[in-house]
């Protein structure tokens, strides 16, 4: 059983011209997940480009994508339960948006939640970090939570 603080992150990401989901974590049958924090950034060059929405969204059917390494904060911790995958290539099915910004492309932003007011993700379920952007730039983000 796992038991520990867990981070997946990636950078390169082209963000692409329509929704797409960076990174995504699904838990197991046995196992819920507690986000903490996660940010975004990204490399754009034009000082007027249109912000990126970003959004925080539930899932009801994983993506197709990339598996992600997931890395624990320190060696005390068993392996995590949760898993990551990145840049999808097919959407899954969304349900609830639990959060939407609006960032600049030459920007960033980290959110690290308050204590009792973490993302919960339930067991076997999906959670995504999901962005739209006007014109595609690279992104590198991350998610870090426990379990």
């Amino acid at each position: 059983m796992a038991n520990g603080i867990y981070v997946a992150t990636n950078s390169g990401m082209a963000t692409g011209t329509s929704a797409k989901t960076l990174i995504e974590l699904t838990t197991t049958s046995t196992m819920r997940a507690t986000v903490l924090s996660w940010w975004v950034e990204f490399e754009g060059t034009s000082g007027t480009a249109t912000p990126i929405t970003v959004k925080i969204r539930r899932g009801t059917a994983t993506i197709t994508g990339t598996n992600l390494t997931v890395t624990k904060y320190t060696d005390k911790y068993d392996a995590a339960a949760t898993t990551a995958k990145h840049t999808a290539t097919a959407e899954g099915t969304a349900s609830d948006t639990l959060e939407v910004h609006y960032v600049h492309p030459q920007a960033g932003m980290l959110v690290q939640y308050p204590l009792d007011r973490e993302i919960q993700i339930p067991v076997s379920s999906f959670l995504r970090l999901e962005v739209t952007a006007a014109a595609s730039v690279n992104a590198a983000a991350g998610i870090v939570w426990q379990e």
